[in-house]
């Protein structure tokens, strides 16, 4: 994400240094099926357990990513409240997914990381606001 924005000119190379190095560090073993910064998918858990099917879990993932790229609200609990009103999954598979989601402190600190550098002038305002957007 951030050598898309170096790319595009929004931060430069030390700026990018900077934020990575900025960012809480997750543990080494924490290793996702996309790199050392990536969890793996919750909601994969669920469908192991029965609680969700895969079909279940590819909606949901189908109606989170079609909030992002709207720009709408990408609330979970919107977007699964949606998925409830029309009938693709029932409350209580809602409220399994809910807990089974790992709780989101900041983007797992990433805005405090940023609004850090932005008060020691190293970013912008914009430019946190361009990397938070990503």
């Amino acid at each position: 994400v951030l050598d898309s924005l170096v790319s595009a000119g929004t931060i430069n190379a030390d700026q990018e240094t900077a934020i990575v190095n900025a960012m809480p560090q997750r543990p080494a073993n924490d290793q996702g099926k996309h790199g050392p910064r990536d969890h793996k998918n919750p909601l994969d858990s669920l469908v192991t357990a029965g609680t969700i099917t895969s079909d279940q879990e590819t909606a949901i993932q189908n109606s989170i990513q079609t909030a992002r790229q709207s720009g709408t609200n990408t609330n979970m609990k919107t977007v699964l409240d949606s998925l409830v009103s029309a009938g693709t999954i029932n409350a209580d598979q809602e409220t399994a997914i809910v807990n089974a989601m790992p709780q989101r402190q900041e983007d797992n600190g990433l805005k405090t990381a940023l609004d850090k550098l932005v008060t020691a002038g190293t970013i912008t305002q914009a430019q946190e606001d361009a990397i938070l957007a990503k």
